[in-house]
């Protein structure tokens, strides 16, 4: 049985828009004077990330950044005061355009702020930021930025560089879709090894830090945290990772016997002692996760360990290897040969706090799937998790095909690797997308072949083997990982 305690998105305050009424005049019609003996230099939108929109004049390369459809967000307006600039108030408006198949409609955001010389990067109080609900970042909205005075050019010029772009047009934010939302189901682990029947820290408080932290880092326009009944499970569980995967082998046979959607990512809290400094004194191993399935487990302490014990976790869930700082096991080999600005696993491009409201520096933050601190999110992680949060939300781009669906998919039972090379196969069966995600597999038997999908261990070696149905028991696979040979199934 389990319970939902919906914890909302926590939003930025937005600014009042113009909306179109029975006058004949156009109330979204940039039609103040336009700032002089100044430049807009740049601009981006604020989500997790900086996604550039314009810089010196033209589109910005934003690489791989997504730019999330419905998120709320900022929209950063960059200046460049000249020399004949006397630092006072303006007010920098943005009118975003949006297209569907009902029509177009247009919206304008505005902000104000002293400006007193050129912004600088790390500091907020040097640009004029705009706040933007998501539900107007949808795909095909296009905007013109505009730094208004209370006098100044003509609001139709074409040479102004307080307007962009200069022409007066729309530019296309290259917005995407699919990233709706991510689905987060706390599971507390009654912790009977030592009697206690331990629960984890889950009060409002803590199950609203869990959201508010996946909401930071995540590339999606809203987070669905909720909390599911108590398990009871009487494993032992030990620092030195001894119990992990029993405890999360257990936690993949409840989530297949509860049947959740198969976006909701079960995340097992437990408390193996009363303290984490008890637990964690010498060293520890803080969580477990078969890379690719959407389920973990980790300590569930009050503060912020819990909460970056389950981002880092579902991380691996949605699909992610190891970032190389601090000791980090079998890390991604894209760091081996990422720009320099990776280096240490360093998030290489600037981040944004919602929350604080605060710019986040790239040669400071480490990726949050490293072992380092402080952490953030890196461009390379935000768009490869992206593309897992638009596959869980069931997004296509080929609209040709009509009601976005997914293919029925074969019924696979769970199957334990142990760190010996052993595979135990359980009762326990899904019959779910994500499955096929993990790495092919051939298993061999005497007449026929069949492809299982391995998720391993993100701490620890072992994972989890997804088994066709037909496969019969004694037959054979091979290469689980590098170092393991072939193997023989017990069912």
């Amino acid at each position: 049985m389990r319970r939902n305690h919906a914890i909302a998105v926590l939003s930025s305050a937005l600014a009042a828009f113009a909306c179109s009424g029975g006058s004949s005049e156009d109330p979204t019609a940039l039609s103040q004077p336009l700032a002089q003996n100044i430049s807009i230099s740049e601009i981006a939108i604020l989500q997790t990330l900086k996604v550039p929109v314009m810089q010196d004049g033209d589109v910005a390369d934003r690489g791989d950044i997504p730019l999330v459809a419905g998120r709320d967000s900022v929209l950063r307006v960059y200046v460049q005061p000249e020399a004949q600039f006397q630092p006072h108030s303006l007010t920098a408006r943005a009118r975003i355009t949006t297209s569907s198949p009902m029509g177009s409609y247009a919206q304008v955001f505005s902000a104000s702020a002293t400006i007193s010389g050129p912004t600088t990067e790390s500091d907020l109080t040097t640009s004029i930021n705009i706040p933007i609900p998501g539900t107007v970042l949808q795909r095909g909205s296009a905007v013109t930025v505009v730094l208004n005075d209370t006098k100044g050019d003509d609001p139709s010029s074409t040479t102004s560089t307080a307007k962009w772009p200069q022409d007066g047009s729309s530019s296309d934010l290259a917005v995407m879709n699919g990233g709706d939302r991510v689905r987060v189901m706390i599971v507390p682990v009654q912790y009977n090894a030592d009697g206690s029947g331990r629960l984890p820290d889950i009060d409002d408080t803590q199950m609203a830090a869990y959201q508010k932290h996946f909401f930071q880092l995540y590339p999606t326009a809203s987070v669905e945290m909720t909390l599911h009944d108590p398990w009871p499970y009487a494993g032992a569980i030990s620092a030195n990772g001894t119990g992990f995967s029993q405890l999360l082998t257990a936690l993949g046979q409840l989530r297949a016997s509860d049947q959740p959607d198969p976006d909701v990512y079960y995340y097992g809290a437990f408390q193996p002692s009363d303290e984490f400094a008890t637990y964690c004194g010498g060293g520890c191993i803080t969580g477990l996760s078969p890379i690719g399935s959407p389920y973990s487990v980790g300590v569930g302490y009050l503060g912020d360990v819990a909460t970056e014990t389950a981002v880092h976790e579902v991380g691996h869930a949605h699909g992610r290897y190891h970032a190389p700082c601090g000791g980090a096991a079998d890390p991604d080999p894209w760091w081996q040969t990422a720009p320099p600005q990776y280096a240490n696993a360093l998030i290489g491009v600037w981040g944004y706090d919602p929350y604080l409201q605060l710019m986040i520096d790239p040669t400071t933050y480490t990726d949050m799937m490293s072992y380092c601190s402080p952490t953030w999110i890196s461009d390379y992680h935000y768009n490869l998790i992206f593309t897992r949060v638009r596959t869980d939300n069931q997004y296509f781009d080929d609209f040709s095909s009509g009601v976005a669906s997914r293919e029925t998919t074969k019924r696979y039972a769970i199957a334990n690797v142990e760190e010996t090379g052993d595979v135990h196969v359980s009762s326990a069966a899904v019959r779910e997308p994500w499955v096929a995600l993990g790495e092919p597999r051939t298993i061999a038997w005497d007449g026929g072949t069949a492809t299982a999908y391995f998720h391993p261990y993100d701490h620890l070696p072992g994972g989890v083997l997804y088994v066709p149905d037909e496969v019969p028991a004694r037959a054979k696979v091979t290469a689980l990982r590098a170092s393991e040979i072939a193997t023989t199934l017990l069912r």
